[in-house]
């Protein structure tokens, strides 16, 4: 099985700090986000499938533009990945489905294949997520099957997809329901599009490698017009927004949370497959949360409330006071008093 990865993005929304690092070599409790749903993959295909049946994940496909070299260092830190990789450099950003159809030959040969965001984090309900995912692709002869949740800020903060209520296929996208939807025989219903999915061949038939595109707005609503079927399969996943500074803070605090409580299993198996237990999440009072590498320095003097994450090579100084801050891999903080702030540096991940 052959997947790719969409990791071109600028991160305008993470501004200035997506100018330090692309937003999937962001940390999150230490790790890059794009390790999540690397590891997201590996999880469900490897737990379920050996070698012998051609359905492990055997090759990842990783687009690029924005401080490529960053991206490129996360996947040469780690030098036993179970996968080949291979990176679809764009010197003009081509968005979701031009960097996809750019990658065209990598997929024409296989049945079907995975595409997953680089910059979003996911945690399914079911261990068994993409199994299902494959087995309705299959049996519905779909040219794409979403992975999609209830969630409560849709048609507001967020876009939808819409899923006819008896057909349970997609018959657009967008904060409006579709006028004139095209196969549609009930009434619609929005979901949100946790950024994981199965695509066919064919959708190579709506893209072009010459020009930008969006996957959805060109690609899959031009395949609908055309007769296809793009299906979805909800699940009660956890979805964790991380688009900017606000979000990713309230993502951290409870991503904290759940490692204490050890409340779901895939972030668990996560951090200690890239972590290899080099971490702590300590709750010293009801409020108050840390999250901190074995290889960090931290002062007992240091006053802090909230939660503080602090990266392996991090480096707090007596002197500073901290509430709600994240302090990246490789970094010497300065004296000072801070609050809902991540810092990080150009060599978090050398």
């Amino acid at each position: 099985m052959k997947a790719m990865i969409l990791a071109a993005g600028f991160g305008q929304r993470f501004l200035p700090h997506t100018n330090i690092l692309p937003k999937p070599a962001l940390p999150f409790l230490n790790i890059p986000i794009l390790y999540y749903p690397i590891y997201l993959l590996l999880s469900h295909f490897n737990a379920h499938h050996s070698r012998s049946d051609h359905l492990g994940l055997t090759q990842l496909v990783i687009n690029t533009h924005h401080l490529p070299e960053i991206l490129r260092q996360l996947m040469d830190r780690k030098k036993d990945w179970p996968f080949s990789v291979t990176f679809s450099h764009e010197t003009q950003i081509l968005g979701t489905g031009g960097g996809l159809a750019r990658v065209a030959d990598e997929f024409q040969s296989e049945r079907l294949f995975l595409l997953c965001n680089g910059d979003t984090l996911i945690f399914p309900s079911r261990k068994e997520i993409l199994p299902l995912m494959i087995q309705q692709h299959v049996d519905r002869n779909a040219i794409a099957t979403l992975l999609v949740m209830k969630h409560p800020d849709l048609l507001n903060s967020l876009g939808a997809v819409w899923i006819d209520s008896k057909t349970k296929t997609v018959q657009g996208f967008g904060k409006r329901s579709p006028s004139g939807a095209p196969t549609s025989s009930g009434d619609l219903e929005p979901y949100h599009y946790v950024g994981l999915q199965v695509l066919s061949p064919r959708i190579f038939r709506y893209l072009s490698k010459e020009t930008p595109s969006d996957l959805f707005r060109d690609g899959l609503q031009n395949a609908i017009h055309s007769g296809e079927k793009v299906c979805v399969l909800e699940d009660e996943a956890l979805w964790f927004e991380t688009g900017n500074l606000k979000n990713y803070l309230e993502a951290t605090l409870e991503a904290i949370q759940m490692v204490h409580q050890s409340r779901h299993w895939l972030l668990d198996e996560t951090l200690n497959y890239f972590l290899n237990r080099d971490f702590s999440a300590l709750l010293s009072n009801p409020s108050r949360y840390l999250f901190r590498s074995q290889r960090s320095q931290f002062p007992e003097d240091v006053p802090w409330d909230g939660f503080v994450v602090l990266g392996p090579g991090s480096c707090v100084q007596s002197g500073t006071h901290l509430r709600n801050v994240v302090v990246g891999p490789n970094l010497t903080l300065p004296v000072g008093d801070f609050k809902d702030e991540l810092f990080i540096s150009p060599t978090a991940w050398a």
